[in-house]
């Protein structure tokens, strides 16, 4: 049973201002508990992959353990917007109300990573893909780089600390970062 329509609009710190068929709007303070997070985090890395091993067990290769530099990622951008909207995207998931987006933020984002059709997702996701190996291919017939090292933000520890150990092994990569980091790295330089 729909409960009614939802106009939601988030703010800068992800506070929710609620309306619903013209009455007063309403705000929404989110759940911000990291410690839940943190639980929520833990459970998803012990899951089982097909092969039986947890999940966090499956990255790791030539004796590194790539799941660390995934787990800030993780927790940041799927858990802890699960967390703090929980109630509310059981509700929608539910059906129990129709939501009406005023601007695509957090809640909006991970909304509709849970609610979209996933055939959309799929097409947007096989052009991702398709873009991304070509940039690959671009980037490897241009420049004589043996490696594309990811680096999720300039200043996170983990990439820090790879980027040593490459350094270290002598060996010669390139950095690929999301396309609002590439300022900071070009302003180091």
């Amino acid at each position: 049973m729909v409960l009614g329509k939802l106009k939601i609009r988030e703010g800068n710190t992800g506070i929710l201002y609620i309306s619903q068929d013209g009455k007063a709007e309403q705000t929404y303070i989110p759940d911000s508990d990291l410690e839940k997070t943190r639980q929520l985090l833990l459970e998803f890395q012990e899951l089982k992959c097909t092969n039986g091993i947890s999940l966090k067990d499956n990255y790791k290769s030539n004796g590194f353990n790539w799941y660390p530099s995934m787990v800030s990622f993780l927790y940041w951008h799927y858990f802890f917007p699960y967390v703090r909207y929980q109630n509310l995207l059981h509700d929608i998931l539910d059906k129990k109300v129709i939501v009406d987006f005023s601007n695509k933020a957090e809640l909006c984002n991970i909304n509709r990573l849970l609610t979209e059709n996933v055939n959309k997702f799929k097409l947007k996701y096989l052009l991702f893909y398709i873009l991304l190996r070509l940039n690959n291919r671009l980037v490897i017939k241009w420049f004589p780089y043996k490696m594309m090292f990811f680096r999720f933000a300039f200043n996170d520890f983990r990439s820090v600390e790879i980027r040593n150990e490459l350094d270290q092994l002598g060996t010669n990569y390139i950095q690929v970062v999301p396309p609002g980091r590439i300022k900071e790295i070009l302003n180091t330089y």
